[in-house]
């Protein structure tokens, strides 16, 4: 996340002649999310090609707390299950205008992500606590608009779909593998099962509104 916050500082050092955009915005992935992205525009002279980078935050709901229980720790039942999850988002994205008749500005988008969810489980009063972690790579697209306010100023809507590929979930002393090459499984559970006790990103609508401004 870090090198990603670096990014947005040193972006329009680095293309002092091209035109640099600034935003941030908020919507729904997975649950509330928040972005901040830096564009550069004109990155072409035959195409108004843009590139995005962005980083986001969403809070969510990290999945059946008993079920992650069984599949990463142990079989104990006892205490009050509580739970909370988020997810770090870090995006780049290609971004070129389109013509549709009814939708002003339009643009679509498509380019790489890497998703870092984590899921915190605590069963109070059964003395335990555990988390699990998953990272993935994906893919996605979508397409927005931005009504313009003044010269430098827009409001951006924008829609798009999101497919993450398979990775590694693991928590307390168990890791489970998309080929079942899991390291210390509980019973007879494997990656399947681990993928639907927690809800890591997978393929995941997004939708926000934000501001943009124009350097």
């Amino acid at each position: 996340m870090r090198k990603c916050f670096v990014l947005f500082l040193i972006l329009p050092m680095m293309v002092p002649a091209q035109q640099v955009k600034i935003g941030a915005g908020g919507g729904y992935f997975g649950g509330a999310n928040y972005q901040l992205f830096a564009e550069v525009n004109g990155l072409t002279s035959d195409a108004p090609l843009a590139l995005r980078l962005a980083a986001e935050y969403s809070v969510i709901n990290p999945g059946n707390a008993p079920d992650a229980r069984r599949i990463f720790v142990n079989n104990a039942t006892n205490g009050v299950p509580d739970k909370s999850g988020r997810i770090w988002n870090l995006r780049a994205d290609a971004v070129l205008p389109v013509k549709i008749g009814f939708l002003p500005n339009a643009r679509v988008f498509a380019g790489v992500r890497r998703a870092d969810y984590l899921g915190q489980f605590e069963f109070i009063g059964g003395n335990e606590i555990f988390e699990i972690h998953n990272t993935a790579w994906g893919l996605g697209g979508g397409l927005e608009t931005l009504l313009s306010i003044n010269g430098r100023w827009g409001i951006q809507f924008s829609a798009g779909l999101d497919y993450y590929f398979d990775g590694v979930i693991d928590g307390h002393d168990t890791a489970y593998s998309p080929d079942n090459d899991n390291i210390n499984p509980r019973e007879n559970f494997k990656y399947e099962d681990a993928d639907k006790a927690i809800n890591q990103p997978q393929l995941e609508w997004r939708f926000q509104v934000g501001f943009a401004y124009s350097l």
